[in-house]
Parts: C-alpha cells; sequence; structure tokens
C-alpha cells in the first residue's frame, strides 16, 4: 500500500495470547485512535461494551511495516520500538501495512474467558468424580434391590405346616409376625433408586449441557491454537524479513559511511581549495592595491609634471613674445610701441604684486607667471570668464581676507576703484594694445627706413682691419 494511501491495514496483536483484528485505519489516525477503534470492533466481537475493552488495553507497541521486499525500516518503526500515541499511523508503519501488539492488562476479555474455562473444567472434573461415586452407589443399589426382589420371591412361596410349639415358640412366631412388612423396605428402595436414577438424568443433562460447552472452549482454544500457529509461521516469516531488512541497513549503513567519508573528503579538499583561493583573493587584492597606488602615484606625477609642463610653456610663449616685442621696437624705434609695451608691463608688474601680495605664488616666482596666476584666480568657478564686477569682488577679498596689517600702497590701490578695474577687468585695453604693437608688422616704407637706420651705423663700426668682402 502506498503511502498516498489514506487507510492502513494493520494486524493487531494481543499480548501473551493471540487474538487477530484487521482494521483499515486512516494513515492519519495516532495510536490511541488505534486502541479506540479495537476496543470497538473487539466488543462487537466477544459483546461486550467498547468502554471496557479500552480499559484494558494500556499501549500499541508497532514491530515492523509487512512490505513485500526488504527495504531499510525507519527509526519510528523499528522492530518492537514503542511508539508515542501522538505519532500517525504513516510515520510509525513508514506508510505499509503494518503489524503491532496491544499491551492490555489481566482484566481483559480474553483472561476472563481462560479463567471461566479453568473453571468449567475443574467443575466438570469434579462433577466427573461424582458421577464415578453415583454410579458406584447406584450398583450397590441395584445389588441391594436385586437382593429385596430374591427376598420378595422367597416371602411369596406357600410354607409348610409347623407343629404347634410350646408357649415359647408362639411368641417367637408373634414376634415375627409383629415385625414390619417386607414391602416397606422394598418401596423405600424403589423409591430411592428412583431418585437416583433421576438425579442422574439430571446430572447426565448437565454433563452434556457441559460436555457442549467444553467442546464450545475447546473449539475456541483450537481456533486460537491455530490462530497461534499460524501467527507464529507468519512472525517468522516476518523475522526472516526483519533479518533481511536488518542486513540491507547495515549494508545501507556501510555505504552511507562510505558516502560520508567520501563526502568529509570533498569537503576537506573543498576548504583546502577555499583557503588556497583566499590566499589568491589576498594576493590579487594586495597586487590590485599596489597597482592602484602606483596609479595614483604616477597620475600625480604626471599632473605635476603637466602642470610644471604648462607654466614653463607659458613663461617660454611670456619671454618669447617679449623678445619679440624687444626686437619690433628696436627695428622700428617707435615710442608710441615702446609706451604700449610699457604700460602692458607695468599692467603685469601691478596683477603679480597684488598676487604675491594675496599668497597666490611665492616671491621667488616671475611677473609674468605671478600676473598669469592672478587673472586665472579671478575667473569663474567654472573656468569660464566672470564679469568684471565679480572679478572686482573677488580680487577685494583675496587682499583683505587674509586678516593682518595691508600695507599703505596695497590699501591706496583696493581703494581706488579704476586702478583695481585696470587690474581685474576681462578684456584689458593696455593689454590688448601692447599685444597689438608687439606684434604688428610695420608698413614697408616704415621697414625701409628703419632697415637703413639700423645698416648704416652697423656699417660705420666695422673693424677697418677686415674690409668688406667685394
Amino acid at each position: 500500500m502506498s503511502e498516498s494511501s489514506n487507510s492502513r491495514s494493520l494486524t493487531i496483536q494481543m499480548h501473551t495470547l493471540i487474538d487477530s483484528v484487521v482494521l483499515d485505519v486512516e494513515g492519519t489516525k495516532t495510536g490511541a485512535d488505534l486502541l479506540d477503534m479495537y476496543a470497538s470492533e473487539m466488543g462487537q466481537k466477544v459483546g461486550v461494551e467498547k468502554d471496557v475493552i479500552l480499559k484494558t488495553c494500556i499501549s500499541v507497541t508497532p514491530f515492523y511495516p509487512a512490505r513485500p521486499s526488504p527495504a531499510p525500516v525507519t527509526t519510528s518503526s523499528s522492530v518492537g520500538m514503542p511508539a508515542p500515541t501522538n505519532a500517525s499511523l504513516s510515520t510509525i508503519f513508514a506508510g505499509e501495512t503494518g503489524l503491532c501488539m496491544v499491551n492490555v492488562t489481566s482484566a481483559h476479555h480474553i483472561f476472563r474467558l481462560l479463567k471461566n474455562y479453568e473453571q468449567k473444567v475443574a467443575t466438570n472434573n469434579q462433577l466427573t468424580e461424582e458421577n464415578t461415586m453415583l454410579q458406584e452407589k447406584v450398583t450397590q443399589l441395584q445389588h441391594q434391590l436385586a437382593l429385596a426382589e430374591l427376598l420378595q420371591e422367597e416371602d411369596t412361596k406357600p410354607k409348610k405346616p409347623q407343629r404347634k410349639k410350646g408357649k415359647s415358640q408362639k411368641s417367637g412366631a408373634a414376634s415375627v409376625g409383629g415385625s414390619s412388612t417386607p414391602s416397606d423396605p422394598l418401596a423405600l428402595l424403589t423409591e430411592t433408586v428412583a431418585n437416583l436414577q433421576k438425579a442422574m438424568t439430571e446430572e447426565r443433562e448437565a454433563m452434556t449441557e457441559e460436555h457442549e460447552a467444553r467442546q464450545k472452549v475447546e473449539a475456541t482454544l483450537a481456533n486460537l491454537q491455530k490462530a497461534m500457529t499460524e501467527e507464529r509461521e507468519a512472525m517468522t516469516e516476518e523475522r526472516e524479513k526483519v533479518a533481511n531488512l536488518q542486513k540491507a541497513m547495515t549494508e545501507e549503513r556501510e555505504a552511507r559511511q562510505k558516502v560520508e567519508a567520501t563526502l568529509a573528503n570533498l569537503q576537506k579538499a573543498m576548504t583546502e581549495e577555499r583557503e588556497a583561493m583566499t590566499e589568491e583573493r589576498e594576493k590579487v587584492a594586495n597586487l590590485q592595491k599596489a597597482m592602484t597606488e602606483e596609479r595614483e602615484a604616477r597620475q600625480k606625477v604626471e599632473a605635476t609634471l603637466a602642470s610644471e609642463r604648462d607654466e614653463h610653456l607659458w613663461q617660454l610663449s611670456d619671454v618669447t613674445g617679449r623678445t619679440g616685442e624687444l626686437e619690433q621696437w628696436a627695428v622700428t624705434a617707435d615710442p608710441e610701441i615702446l609706451d604700449r609695451i610699457r604700460l602692458r608691463t607695468l599692467v603685469d608688474e601691478g596683477q603679480a604684486k597684488l598676487a604675491r601680495f594675496a599668497g597666490l605664488v611665492s616671491e621667488k616666482e616671475t611677473t609674468s607667471y605671478a600676473s598669469m596666476t592672478w587673472r586665472l584666480k579671478l575667473k569663474g568657478e567654472d573656468g569660464e570668464p566672470a564679469a568684471d564686477d565679480a572679478r572686482l569682488l573677488t580680487a577685494r577679498s583675496l587682499l583683505t581676507g587674509r586678516g593682518g596689517i595691508i600695507p599703505q600702497a596695497i590699501q591706496v590701490l583696493v581703494d581706488n576703484k579704476d586702478a583695481m578695474r585696470l587690474l581685474t577687468e576681462t578684456n584689458s585695453s593696455i593689454r590688448n594694445w601692447g599685444n597689438h604693437f608687439a606684434h604688428h608688422l610695420a608698413s614697408k616704407s616704415l621697414l625701409r627706413d628703419i632697415v637703413g637706420r639700423t645698416v648704416k651705423p652697423a656699417e660705420d663700426k666695422k673693424d677697418p682691419r677686415h674690409p668688406a668682402a667685394g
């Protein structure tokens, strides 16, 4: 019967004596429910109320599931293991047809039946002895009756005439004739025999009834013995099954132990592998950390080099521009160009002075670098040129936000709005004009005059010891 079925066929085995009952029990029932159903079935069988039977039932002991083939027995259905009353029968018998024992008290009906049988056997033996004694008495009475009949026949025979005797003989005869009639003992004996025969008849009837009852009891005992024999044979087969099950369980246990040992080795290998992987991860993490630190250091170095390179390139560009301006002025000797250049230089010096005072650059930095740093500081947060008013506020904040005493010259410059505007404006006209004249090419006529003025003084300065080549 599969485990999913709702009923189980369970053979209930009595304790000490065998009185089998087969019940179809739902798998969800418990041992207590099984006792209740057993008491109801047994009560109907023997004609006793269920509660009377139930009071004599103590517990249910599962022996084993009656399986067609050897299979492992679960812990809850081990041989002879008491099952808790709250366990389900499906759990106790592993969903199979099962055999169990009902443990009962001495007040159970089967023990009362045995006791009654023993009492009846004792009574029957006593009646047998009494019957034997009665038969002996009847035999004696029959002998006495035969003797009485013989005496009666003797009395009825004709008697010979006797001679008259003396007075003493007459008195003797009178004494004989005066005794009780011989028919009185015979009637008494006959009545006694009749009573004995009647008692014997009643005794025979009682013995017949007792014999019939004894035959019924013997038939019941024969059936019980037959059931016990069959049950013994079934139990022998079940023991063999249990032995096979135990053997299968032993083999399964050994196989499970082998599997557990294999799993333990695998777990050990996995643990070692996991530890090795952890060490490798730590090594990789340390390597990645070192690479990250190296990358950050390289980025810092590259940023520093890029900053220095930009600074040097800007300084080179500034020096190149100034050199070109000087060359331009030297070629043209134009006073206006020189003035424009000098005014732009004045703006650079003023911005450099403010940058040094504000702490944006050190004193050793060049004027052009300091001026450039000042202009970059006045830009907006997004790097785009800010409005002139905003640049002016930023410049004053840089100069006055340091604290301490401000030099008189710086204070005068800060208070002079026009001068501060020239040093902070985005589009400086002074710087633009200076750049224009520094990099503007003069006209051809002006260039001829410049070249003539430049070449003639150069020829006058030639060494007479080295005439020019023809």
